[in-house]
C-alpha cells in the first residue's frame, strides 16, 4: 500500500477555526495551497453539509488534482456543541442527523469515508452517571444501525463507482 499525503481543511460554513485545519482562504485558494504542498487529497472538516455544494467542491478538488480522502465530523462538535453521546437526548438525536447528513454530503462529494472522533462526544469524562453513558451509547448504535443504513449503502456505492 502507497502512502499519500492528505490534509485535513474546514469548509466555508466553519465560522471558528479548526485546530487541525491549518490553511487559510477561500476553498479554492485551500486546495491550491494543499495541491502546491503535494498533498494529493483533502478531509473536508464539515460541521452542515446542507450549506455546501458538493458537486462544486468536487470541480475544486478536480481542478487542483486533489481527492476527496474523507469527511471530517469533529467541526461539528467543535462549531455546534453536537455529539453522537451527549447528555441532552435532544442533542444526542440532532448530533444523529448530523451524522445522517455527514454520509450523503461524503458519497455526493466522492469521499469514501467519514469519521467520527471528538464528535462522538466524551460522557464518560463530563462526569455523568454509567447508565446515561450506556443508553446514549445505546442510542447511536441503534440509530448507526437502522436509521443511517441507506445513507451508508449510499456511501458505499458512490465510493464503488469513483473507485
Amino acid at each position: 500500500m502507497t502512502m499519500r499525503l492528505a490534509l485535513a481543511v474546514q469548509t466555508a460554513e466553519v465560522e471558528r477555526q479548526v485546530p487541525v485545519a491549518f490553511l487559510s482562504g477561500g476553498f479554492a485558494e485551500k486546495a491550491a495551497k494543499a495541491a502546491g504542498m503535494g498533498a494529493e487529497g483533502l478531509e473536508l472538516m464539515v460541521a452542515d453539509p446542507g450549506q455546501l455544494d458538493a458537486g462544486a467542491l468536487r470541480d475544486v478538488l478536480g481542478e487542483h488534482g486533489l481527492d476527496p480522502v474523507a469527511v471530517g465530523s469533529g467541526a461539528v462538535a467543535f462549531a455546534t456543541g453536537l455529539t453522537l453521546l451527549h447528555e441532552e437526548p435532544a442533542k444526542a438525536a440532532q448530533a444523529r442527523e448530523r451524522l445522517h447528513d455527514l454520509i450523503v454530503f461524503a458519497a455526493a462529494v466522492g469521499a469514501p469515508l467519514v469519521t467520527i472522533g471528538r464528535f462522538r462526544g466524551r460522557l464518560a469524562q463530563q462526569g455523568i452517571p454509567l447508565e446515561a453513558y450506556l443508553r446514549a451509547t445505546d442510542q447511536t448504535e441503534d440509530a448507526l444501525r437502522d436509521e443511517l443504513r441507506p445513507a451508508t449503502r449510499q456511501l458505499a456505492a458512490k465510493t464503488a463507482e469513483i473507485a
